[in-house]
């Protein structure tokens, strides 16, 4: 960071309470930090309280099933890893009623489309489950595109 950070407005200071921005790499993992009695108040760093909630696919897939009560304005979405029986019971509903059955399989925590699947075959969609951990989105067929 040193080496591209040469504005002089910038200062690089050893001691994390003196300084007015923390951009943390390791310790932001671990939270450490969260022990160095910063002021939280004077000081700006790049750590969210649950940010997996919002990041994470699955993390997110399960915060909306646990706290939306009304979830209407979503895509029904389910974490493989632990509500895959929920999932194929929905999957088996579905093609009960004769409903579009179509799904996008993604990996939780992986992005560029990188080992992401979109099919209508629930048993592609559980063997997907073994090539890591997955959340299934209901696939939007016609999306409105401006």
């Amino acid at each position: 960071m040193q080496k591209y950070l040469t504005d002089k407005r910038f200062k690089i200071v050893e001691n994390p309470k003196d300084a007015k921005i923390l951009w943390l790499t390791e310790d932001y993992h671990h939270k450490r930090f969260l022990e160095w009695g910063i002021d939280f108040s004077t000081t700006h760093v790049n750590y969210y309280k649950k940010e997996g909630a919002l990041v994470i696919k699955n993390a997110l897939a399960n915060m909306i099933n646990n706290t939306l009560k009304d979830k209407s304005c979503i895509q029904l979405s389910f974490d493989l890893e632990s509500a895959l029986p929920q999932f194929i019971g929905c999957w088996l509903d579905r093609k009960k009623k004769g409903l579009e059955n179509t799904w996008i399989i993604k990996p939780t925590a992986m992005a560029r489309s990188m080992d992401t699947w979109v099919t209508n075959n629930c048993d592609q969609i559980v063997r997907l489950v073994e090539t890591g951990p997955k959340v299934a989105q209901k696939y939007i067929e016609r999306p409105i595109t401006f």
